[in-house]
């Protein structure tokens, strides 16, 4: 290996180092609740610190979105409207170095109902959506949705169980759904839905 490359592996050894070193020694607190508005961006380098002998593919994706909840029936219901757009730029040795451009739009509408017992929920949700690098084309509009049952089995642990299907364009796209929220104790909080 040449000395270049061998000082941007110490570098790289170093910031992971100290970037581990940072996770180890530091209190997070996050909250599991809704972004009323996100952005995102990346954007990536034209070859890369390790792969700078081969051809760059440069991919950049920026996103916004917004939730904006709506509470019914004294906060036991809720209405959540969550709209995005986003952009992905892709430029290639493959299409001759010319970039191109692709496009998303998205509306998913939720709606969370409370049963009676207040233990069982259900969240149903419509996703329309349009991927697409020109609007001009005939078939750019996806719809799907989400079934999702939520059973609160005690102040601290809760289940979800449901189904999401989406129409791909290849065909219709089925995932079961499970996850669960365990508060296990005032700082920890463990949570996901798969």
């Amino acid at each position: 290996r040449t000395q270049a490359t061998n000082a941007t592996a110490f570098a790289i050894g170093i910031i992971l180092y100290f970037m581990l070193s940072l996770c180890l020694f530091t209190t997070a607190q996050a909250q599991p609740y809704i972004d009323l508005l996100n952005i995102r961006a990346s954007v990536s380098p034209d070859a890369g610190i390790l792969n700078h002998n081969k051809k760059p593919v440069v991919l950049n994706y920026m996103a916004i979105n917004t939730s904006i909840p709506i509470k019914l029936n004294k906060g036991k219901d809720a209405v959540i409207i969550s709209p995005y757009v986003e952009k992905w730029m892709v430029k290639s040795p493959a299409q001759n170095d010319s970039s191109q451009s692709y496009y998303g739009l998205g509306l998913p509408l939720s709606f969370i109902k409370t049963l009676k017992n207040n233990k069982w929920s259900i969240q149903s949700t419509l996703i329309l959506r349009v991927n697409t690098e020109s609007f001009n084309q005939k078939r750019v509009l996806q719809t799907g949705g989400q079934i999702l049952l939520t059973y609160k089995a005690s102040e601290n642990f809760t289940y979800q169980f449901g189904l999401y299907a989406n129409d791909e364009l290849f065909g219709l796209f089925i995932l079961p759904r499970i996850g669960i929220d365990w508060i296990i104790n005032n700082r920890t909080n463990l949570f996901g839905l798969l």
